[in-house]
C-alpha cells in the first residue's frame, strides 16, 4: 500500500517535478504535492501541519534553494529540506548543509531519493518528539514552581556532587533569610555561610553520607540571630537582647516552626 507524503516542491520545471514524483511513487509513496517557484508563492503555502517535506531546486530564474530554505526558517517550520540540483559544486553543497539543508542530491542520480526521504522523515519525527518532551518538561516545571512558591517555607534543590551547590531556591528565602534568590544562586557555597562554625563539619559529613548511599539527609542546625528574628517576626535588636543571657549556655535548634532552647538546667522553651 502506498504511503501518503505531503511534498512542497520548489522547482521551476514541471518536468523535473514529475520526475521526482515518479521516483517517489516507485519507492512506495503517494505524493500529495504542490509546486512553487517564487518566494511569494512559497510563503502562501507555508502553513503549519501542511507539509511533510520540502524538496527544492538549487537554481531558478526568480528564486533559489537557499532563499527557499531561509523562508522556511523564517516561518519557524522544522521540516526536512532537500536540495535536488542539476549542477552544484562541492563548496556550494557544503555551504548549503551548513545553512540548514538536510541533504542534497543530483537530478541525474536519484537512486537514493527515497532512502533519503525516509531517513529525514524519521529524524524529523524524533525532533518533534524531543520538542514535545521539552514542552511537557517546561509545563511540569512551571506547575512545580507555582506549587512550591505557595508553601510558607524555603524549598530548594541542590547538586548531588561534592559542592552541593543550590540549583533552585524558592523566593521565600528573601522573607525568611533576607537574601534574594539571585544573590543566593550567584554563590553556590552560600549555604555554608549560614551554618554555625561548629556545625559545618557535621553537616558536610551528613551530606557526603547521603550522596554516597543515596539516603535522605535531615539537617538540624543553629540559627543566626537575623534568621531567628525573621522567623519569629521580631526585630534583630530584641532577639539580641533575648539571646544575650542564653547564647553561651544554650543551643538553638529548628524543627519546622518550632524553636527549642536548651540550657544547662535542661529548660526547654518553644516559640511559635
Amino acid at each position: 500500500m502506498s504511503r501518503p507524503l505531503r511534498v512542497l516542491f520548489v522547482e521551476d520545471s514541471e518536468d523535473d517535478t514529475l520526475l521526482l514524483v515518479r521516483e517517489l511513487r516507485r519507492g512506495g509513496y503517494d505524493p500529495i504535492y504542490e509546486r512553487v517557484d517564487t518566494a511569494a508563492a512559497m510563503s502562501a503555502m507555508l502553513t503549519p501541519e501542511r507539509w511533510d517535506i520540502v524538496i527544492s531546486d538549487y537554481n531558478m530564474p526568480d528564486f533559489s534553494g537557499l532563499a527557499a530554505l531561509k523562508l522556511l526558517q523564517e516561518h519557524e517550520l522544522d521540516l526536512p529540506f532537500l536540495l535536488v540540483s542539476g549542477s552544484i559544486g562541492e563548496d556550494r553543497a557544503v555551504a548549503a548543509l551548513k545553512a540548514g539543508v538536510h541533504d542534497y542530491l543530483m537530478k541525474d542520480k536519484l537512486l537514493r531519493l527515497v532512502s533519503t526521504v525516509e531517513r529525514e522523515l524519521r529524524e524529523s519525527e524524533l525532533r518533534s518528539l524531543h520538542r514535545r518532551a521539552e514542552q511537557q518538561l517546561r509545563q511540569a516545571e512551571a506547575k512545580y514552581r507555582t506549587l512550591v512558591e505557595q508553601i510558607p517555607a524555603i524549598i530548594y534543590s541542590a547538586a548531588l556532587d561534592a559542592t552541593s551547590g543550590t540549583l533552585y531556591i524558592s523566593p521565600q528565602i528573601e522573607a525568611i533569610l533576607g537574601v534574594s534568590q539571585a544573590e543566593w544562586l550567584a554563590d553556590p557555597q552560600r549555604w555554608l555561610k549560614h551554618l554555625h562554625p561548629r556545625d559545618i563539619d557535621r553537616v558536610l559529613a551528613d551530606m557526603a553520607h547521603s550522596q554516597a548511599g543515596g539516603e535522605p539527609v535531615r539537617i538540624a542546625r543553629k540559627l543566626t540571630q537575623s534568621e531567628l528574628a525573621a522567623l519569629i517576626g521580631a526585630t534583630r535588636e530584641s532577639v539580641n537582647k533575648w539571646l544575650n543571657h542564653y547564647e553561651r549556655q544554650g543551643l538553638i535548634e529548628v524543627d519546622g516552626r518550632t524553636i527549642t532552647l536548651r540550657t544547662p538546667e535542661t529548660l526547654r522553651r518553644r516559640i511559635y
